[in-house]
């Protein structure tokens, strides 16, 4: 069990800045593209929470192990929508519409699941509230502001914009593989964009990374990386890696760094990936999930059988 010293995290999305899980404050600017707030990067892939959009116009997206999501948007102070969707991105039921003292919606997909332990949506004082009780986590979002809670069971397990929540300051701007540190905060927001999408920062890395990089004064090899490099050098995107072959359609189990179309890889790691591969009846369905894993993460991808694990070439740096 969790130790009597940790207690419940919560990370805050504001306007424009972020305060993590670990209670370190960085500007970020997030604008068109989707971005990956916080994520159970564990093998357990619990929960995964996106959004979309500057403040007062943002859409958030709430993965659950079911491997369905709840999309919740037009969020205003006496009502919100909300649609369901399946793992192959098609809507499920009705959109609904939240308003504040109505009964909270249920909602779960497995037919042997306790009226407890069901997913509760509902909307309290002009915040729509996304409860999964069994997975401990809480999202409340009011259309500016995203606040999300989880429990001290995801202590050093989560990664995305909120941090990997592991009581330390200190390693806060890890990139999704949760090993190696972003050079920068820009760098750190775009390696978590979804959809191959990348956003403009009004926000420069000399000045936003000032305020947040006070914590990692320790590391000012943080400060001074990738100001002086050239602006030819990009970020890989982290993506599931798709391997196409005659009978067959392959994904890594977790996403990897991949270059974007064109570009050459710099700086690489070799690295094992576990490896699903899907064939027969199922090839169909497997070909719709590759071809969006040009623009998102496979999820349903952890929760099938390794049958082969490859050396993989991971970028750290692409020269366009």
């Amino acid at each position: 069990s969790a130790s009597p010293m940790l207690k419940d995290q919560t990370c805050t999305l504001m306007k424009d800045s972020i305060r993590t899980f670990d209670n370190v404050t960085y500007r970020t600017w997030l604008d068109e593209c989707e971005f990956v707030v916080s994520m159970d990067c564990s093998q357990s892939k619990q929960f995964a929470v996106t959004v979309k959009g500057q403040a007062g116009k943002r859409t958030v997206r709430v993965y659950t192990p079911l491997q369905n999501y709840y999309k919740l948007y037009d969020v205003k102070k006496d009502s919100a929508s909300l649609t369901v969707y399946n793992s192959f991105d098609q809507q499920q039921g009705p959109d609904y519409v939240l308003t504040p003292g109505k009964p909270a919606i249920r909602l779960d997909m497995l037919h042997n699941t306790r009226y407890h332990e069901a997913h509760q949506i509902f909307m309290h004082d002009g915040v729509v509230n996304v409860v999964l009780p069994k997975e401990n986590i809480r999202v409340a979002f009011d259309g500016h502001y995203l606040k999300i809670t989880t429990s001290p069971l995801f202590a050093g397990k989560t990664c995305g914009l909120c941090g990997n929540q592991d009581q330390e300051f200190y390693p806060e701007f890890l990139d999704p593989g949760m090993v190696n540190l972003a050079p920068n905060l820009t760098a750190f927001r775009d390696s978590y964009s979804l959809h191959n999408c990348t956003d403009p920062n009004p926000c420069h890395d000399d000045v936003c990374d000032v305020d947040a990089m006070a914590h990692q004064r320790r590391s000012p090899k943080f400060l001074s990386a990738g100001k002086s490099e050239k602006k030819s050098t990009t970020y890989p995107r982290f993506k599931t890696l798709v391997i196409r072959r005659e009978k067959e359609i392959c994904f890594s189990k977790f996403p990897v760094y991949e270059c974007r179309n064109g570009e050459k890889p710099i700086e690489t790691q070799t690295t094992d990936v576990e490896i699903a591969c899907l064939r027969g009846k199922i090839l169909p369905i497997a070909r719709i999930w590759a071809n969006q894993a040009e623009w998102q993460i496979v999820l349903q991808a952890a929760h099938m059988k390794t049958t082969e694990t490859l050396r993989y070439e991971q970028p750290a740096r692409c020269s366009a």
